[in-house]
C-alpha cells in the first residue's frame, strides 16, 4: 500500500490500459472498506454522517463497507446499464451467505463454501432438470409398421426420384440380407456407411439397426486417410459403401461390402432384433483435442429420448415434410431421418454439391417442405438476400430447427418480422457426445435487444447442471461450466481406454458430459451460450478443434511446430490462420493440398504465415497476442473500381489482408456458403448479378470482374436485390 495515494490517471497512463467508453479503464469493480468507530469531534459542532446520491456510479460495481463498531453496514452501487435491482439482492444475499459460513467456521475456505441456501439451490436443480416423461414404443418397431401400413406412400424424395414406403422396405430387405449373409459380425456390432444423401444411404443405416447393430455414418467428403483411421480405432470391422463415392473402401483392413452388390440366396425381410436400451444405437467421429478425431456413441436410449421430444416438439405426423440438407454424417441429420419414418412422413433430400440457396427455396416450395433442421450458417443465405417473392417461397415452413453454433438473432429476424413466416423457430444445444439436442427454446419470441439466442433449457429426462470449478452449482447469472447427464448422456469414446476419457466424468449424482462450454442462466430461467474453455471452435456447425489442425501441420516433414488461431465475423467464426516454423517458407497451395489429405476441408486454414520462430511469452507459452497479421499470396495489386471493390470484399469475408486479384477464392480459404455471401455481396453493394456459379466458374478477383464488368449496374426498383441471379 507504499502508494495508495498514487493518481488514477497516472496508472491509467503507465500501465497503458485501453481506453473505452464502455467501461472504466483499470478496474471495473471495486470493495472498500472504512473504519468509522471514532467519531469526528470539532470544538463548537455537531458532526453527523451525510449521505450524497451522485446519480452516477464510479465503477460497474462497487461495495463500500462502513464499520461503527458493533455493527457494519453495506452499500452497493452499480451501474443500472449493466445490473439491475434483483440481481444486486440476489449478490447481496450471496455475500452474506458466505460471510454467515465463514463467521460459524473459519476453517472453511472462500471457494469451498456455498454462495445460497439450501433453497435457491433447489431452485437452480429444478430449472436444470427436464420434466420427467416415460418414452414408449419402439423406434425401429414404429419403420416397419409404416413399411406395411403405408406401403404407397411417398417414403423418400431424391431429385426426381420418388420411393415408397413398400420399395424402400425391398430396398431394406436386400441390404439387411447382404449384410446378415456375407459378413461374421454379430449382434452390437458397429457398421460404417459411407454413401450420400440419397435412399440408397436410408436403407443401409435401416438394414445395419434391423440386424441389431450400430452403424457410423462416413460422409463421402471424407479425406480416406482420416476416415481409415476414425474406423480403426472404432473397432469397426464391417464397411458398407457406395463405390463410385469410396475410393478408398479398397484400403480397409475389415470387410468392405459394395451396396450395389446383389445378396447370395433368397431376399425376404429379415428379422428385426430386439432392442436393448444400452447399445449402440449411432456413432459420429468428431475433431478431438488431442490431434487425432475421435469417435462418440449414442445409446437407443438415448436416441429413443430425443426421438421422443423432437418429434412430439415439431408436432410431426403423416402430412409432415422434412427435408434433410445437412451431411449424412452430421448428428443434427440422424434425427431427422427417423422422425420423418417413423411417423409415415416424407423425407426430401437436397442433392449432393455445393449449397445453393436457390435449389434450397426452390425445393422447400415445390415440396411444401413444413420442418428444416440446419445449422444458423445454413440458414442465413436463404434469407439474406430475400426479397417478397422469394420469402414467399418459405411460406410451408412450420418448423424450423437451428443448431450447431450460436444464432445471430439480427439476421433471423428479417424473417420472424415477415409476413410470409408461419414457422416456430427453435434453437437447439447438445454435443456429439450426448444426443444432438439436451436443450432447446422457442427463439420467435426472444426480445430484440438480446444479441443471441439463449440455448434455452432442458429436454424431458436430461439433466443439466451449471458448475464452478470445484464442481459446486453456481447461482443465477454467473457463468459456469455446463455438465449434462441423464438420458442424453452419450455412451462415450470408442477404441479410447477408460482412464482417458476426457470429458465423462463422475459427480456425486453420477456420470455426466463435461462439455467445456461456459453457460450461465439467465434471469427467464433460459441457459445462455457464453464461449469454451479451450480452443474449440465451430465451423459452420462442424466442430473442431484447433489442436488436431496443429498437430496435422506439425507431422509436415519440414515442419518443426505450428499454432492456429482464428477471426471471427460476428457470432461466428470468419476464418482459421496457421502460423508455421520450417527452415524456408513452403508453398502455400502445396502445404494446403497436403492439408486435404488429412483433414476435412472445412478444418484447413485460410492461410499460412511463416515464421522463423514462434513469439513465446516469459513463461515459454505461444504468446499469440504478437502474432503478426495472417499472410495471404499478394501477387499483383487490384487496378480500377470494380477490382479495387471485389478485392475489398474478398478481405473482409476471408479475414486476409495481403491478396492478389490472381488468388483463388477457395485455395485462400474460401468455401461453398462463404461463396453464397460473396455473390450476396456483391449484389447488394455493387449492384450486379452474380451467381454462386460464377464464384465457382471465374475464382479470382481479375476473372469475377472481366466477367462482371459486361452486367450492367442494377438499378430497377422491381428487384432491389438485382436479378435472381441464385436460380
Amino acid at each position: 500500500m507504499a502508494r495508495k495515494d498514487a493518481p488514477l490517471d497516472q496508472l491509467v497512463a503507465r500501465l497503458r490500459c485501453d481506453r473505452s467508453l464502455s467501461r472504466t479503464p483499470l478496474v471495473q469493480a471495486a470493495f472498500s472498506h472504512y473504519d468509522a468507530q471514532g467519531e469526528l469531534a470539532l470544538p463548537g459542532c455537531s458532526v453527523r454522517p451525510l449521505e450524497v446520491e451522485t446519480g452516477t456510479a464510479k465503477f460497474d460495481f462497487s461495495l463500500q463497507l462502513i464499520d461503527r463498531g458493533e455493527r457494519v453496514t453495506g452499500y452497493f452501487e452499480y451501474a443500472s446499464d449493466l445490473f439491475d435491482e434483483e440481481r444486486i439482492q440476489r449478490i447481496t444475499r450471496h455475500y452474506c451467505t458466505i460471510l454467515d459460513q465463514l463467521v460459524k467456521d473459519a476453517s472453511v475456505a472462500v471457494g469451498g463454501s456455498w454462495l445460497f441456501g439450501a433453497t435457491e439451490r433447489a431452485e437452480i436443480a429444478r430449472l436444470g432438470r427436464g420434466v420427467t416423461v416415460d418414452v414408449r414404443g419402439d423406434l425401429l418397431a414404429s419403420i416397419e409398421h409404416q413399411f406395411t401400413h403405408s406401403g404407397q406412400r411417398i417414403a423418400v424424395v431424391d431429385g426426381t426420384e420418388q420411393t415408397t414406403y413398400a420399395e424402400l422396405a425391398a430396398h431394406v430387405n436386400r441390404i439387411a440380407a447382404l449384410l446378415d449373409s456375407r459378413t461374421g459380425r454379430g449382434e452390437d456390432a458397429l457398421v460404417a456407411v459411407c454413401a450420400g444423401r440419397s435412399c440408397t444411404w436410408i436403407a443401409a443405416v435401416l438394414a445395419i439397426l434391423r440386424l441389431g447393430c450400430g452403424y457410423l455414418p462416413v460422409d463421402p467428403q471424407t479425406p480416406g486417410k482420416r476416415a481409415l483411421q476414425a474406423l480403426r480405432e472404432s473397432g469397426v470391422g464391417v464397411l458398407l459403401y457406395a463405390a463410385q463415392e469410396c475410393e478408398w473402401a479398397g484400403s480397409f483392413e475389415g470387410r468392405a461390402l459394395d451396396l450395389a452388390l446383389e445378396p447370395s440366396g433368397i431376399v425376404g425381410a429379415t428379422t428385426v432384433r430386439a432392442s436393448r436400451p444400452e447399445r449402440i444405437f449411432y456413432a459420429i467421429t468428431t475433431s478431438g483435442s488431442t490431434g487425432t478425431p475421435k469417435t462418440a456413441a449414442v445409446s437407443y436410449r438415448g436416441f429413443a429420448n430425443l426421438h421422443a421430444w423432437y418429434c412430439n416438439a415439431l408436432s410431426i405426423n403423416a402430412d409432415s415434410r422434412i427435408l434433410v440438407a445437412t451431411s449424412v454424417a452430421f448428428d443434427l441429420t440422424q434425427k431427422n431421418l427417423f422422425a420423418a419414418l417413423a411417423n409415415g412422413a416424407r423425407l426430401v433430400l437436397r442433392s449432393e454439391g455445393n449449397f445453393d440457396p436457390a435449389e434450397v427455396r426452390n425445393l422447400v416450395e415445390e415440396q411444401q417442405i413444413s420442418v428444416l433442421n440446419c445449422t444458423p450458417s445454413l440458414f442465413y443465405p436463404l434469407i439474406e438476400s430475400c426479397n417478397d417473392a422469394r420469402f414467399a417461397q418459405l411460406a410451408s415452413l412450420r418448423h424450423v430447427v437451428l443448431g450447431g453454433e450460436p444464432i445471430d438473432l439480427a439476421k433471423t429476424k428479417r424473417w420472424t418480422d415477415h409476413r410470409s413466416c408461419r414457422a416456430r423457430m427453435l434453437n437447439s444445444y447438445g454435443p456429439t457426445e450426448c444426443t444432438d439436442v439436451c436443450a432447446a427454446c422457442e427463439i420467435n419470441t426472444i426480445a430484440a435487444l438480446d444479441a443471441t439466442a439463449p440455448i434455452g433449457r432442458p429436454i424431458p429426462n436430461v439433466v443439466l447442471r451449471v458448475l464452478d470449478s470445484a464442481r459446486q452449482l453456481v447461482p443465477l447469472g454467473t457463468p459456469g461450466e455446463l455438465y449434462i447427464s441423464g438420458a442424453a448422456l452419450g455412451l462415450g469414446y470408442l477404441g479410447v481406454p477408460s482412464t482417458a476419457r476426457d470429458g465423462f466424468v463422475q459427480l456425486d449424482s453420477g456420470r455426466a458430459y463435461r462439455t467445456g462450454d461456459v453457460v450461465r442462466y439467465r434471469w427467464d430461467g433460459q441457459l445462455e451460450f457464453l464461449g469454451r474453455l479451450d480452443n474449440q471452435i465451430k465451423v459452420r456447425g462442424y466442430r473442431v478443434n484447433l489442436e488436431e489442425v496443429e498437430a496435422a501441420l506439425r507431422k509436415h516433414p519440414r515442419i518443426t511446430d505450428a499454432v492456429v488461431t482464428t477471426t471471427r465475423t460476428g457470432e461466428t467464426v470468419g476464418a482459421m490462420h496457421a502460423y508455421y516454423v520450417a527452415d524456408h517458407e513452403l508453398d502455400r497451395s502445396e502445404l494446403r493440398y497436403w492439408l486435404t489429405d488429412v483433414l476435412p476441408r472445412y478444418m484447413v486454414p485460410s492461410s499460412f504465415t511463416w515464421m522463423s520462430a514462434l513469439p513465446l511469452t516469459r513463461s515459454g507459452k505461444i504468446d499469440r497476442l504478437r502474432l503478426p497479421e495472417p499472410r495471404g499470396e499478394a501477387r499483383r495489386a487490384p487496378r480500377g473500381d470494380l477490382e479495387l471493390a471485389l478485392h475489398a470484399l474478398w478481405q473482409q469475408l476471408l479475414g486476409i489482408t495481403e491478396l492478389g486479384v490472381e488468388d483463388n477464392f477457395f485455395n485462400v480459404g474460401g468455401h461453398s456458403l462463404m461463396a453464397i455471401r460473396l455473390a450476396e455481396e456483391i449484389e447488394l453493394k455493387l449492384r450486379r448479378a452474380c451467381r454462386v456459379a460464377d464464384v465457382f466458374e471465374r475464382p479470382t478477383i481479375q476473372e469475377l470482374a472481366e466477367l462482371l464488368n459486361g452486367r450492367v449496374p442494377e438499378t430497377s426498383a422491381e428487384h432491389p436485390f438485382g436479378q435472381d441471379a441464385l436460380g
